[in-house]
């Protein structure tokens, strides 16, 4: 019994500080997902909403949890706490307007066009605010947040568009399986230069913003996240081929 409870202790410690370890048990579920699409489509069209809202809130949650103002060498505890609370607070906010400023963006562009070219989501993602689902903004968040973890230790002359181009050839990458999955469906013959032009434009504005804040976060989950979505997406788009 002592040895079953110190199994769990042990998983458990590791859920809450083993960024590898996080990333794998996120791993699993979406490989999983792989296959759900493959085999049970029905089923995903219910789990991709609660999956996307329950992992992507545990990425932000370890992400705000660790963040300290960068630069801070201080080994006092009470000055370490201070720099964790004002850091904490820069990156809710900058979650806060990135996700405001994404889902506006995508509001505007599913009723013009302006945005990202001619396109409408499907139903797949969930509960739905101005013909857009309520997740996409916080997908943005976390892909930008993702990227710019990647490249934190990069100055910012170089961190700030290698996270937009990060960013953008994610988007590249997702295009083709979430028209697949049927996340949305544009209205165009392929798919417009524009979207990526937007992404990339977008993501950059994002990551000013977020090296502006200068603050540093040592999980590396985002960046783990942002890799798992990828290959997940790159899996669909080779099954999808393959079944052509």
């Amino acid at each position: 019994m002592n040895t079953g409870k110190s199994t769990r202790r042990s998983l458990a410690q590791r859920l809450r500080r083993d960024d590898a370890f996080q990333a794998g048990f996120i791993a699993v579920f979406f490989t999983v997902g792989i296959f759900g699409h493959v085999f049970l489509p029905v089923w995903m069209v219910v789990l991709t909403p609660p999956v996307l809202w329950a992992y992507g809130l545990l990425v932000a949650a370890f992400a705000a949890a660790g963040v300290v103002m960068d630069g801070l060498r201080s080994r006092d505890d009470g000055a370490l706490r201070v720099s964790q609370k004002r850091a904490r607070l820069r990156l809710i906010t900058w979650i806060v307007l990135t996700y405001l400023v994404t889902f506006a963006l995508e509001a505007i562009g599913t009723a013009t066009g302006l945005v990202f070219g001619p396109y409408d989501y499907g139903k797949v993602l969930g509960v739905m605010v101005l013909a857009v689902p309520v997740v996409i903004g916080f997908n943005w968040v976390l892909v930008v947040l993702g990227a710019l973890r990647i490249v934190q230790r990069w100055p910012w002359w170089a961190a700030i568009p290698t996270a937009a181009v990060l960013t953008t050839s994610f988007d590249f990458l997702m295009e083709p399986a979430a028209i697949h999955l049927g996340y949305w469906n544009w209205h165009w013959d392929g798919i417009p230069p524009q979207n990526y032009m937007a992404w990339f434009v977008i993501s950059f504005t994002a990551a000013v913003a977020y090296r502006a804040l200068r603050i540093r976060i040592p999980s590396k989950l985002p960046a783990y996240y942002m890799l798992i979505q990828a290959v997940f997406f790159a899996a669909i788009r080779i099954i999808t081929r393959a079944s052509i």
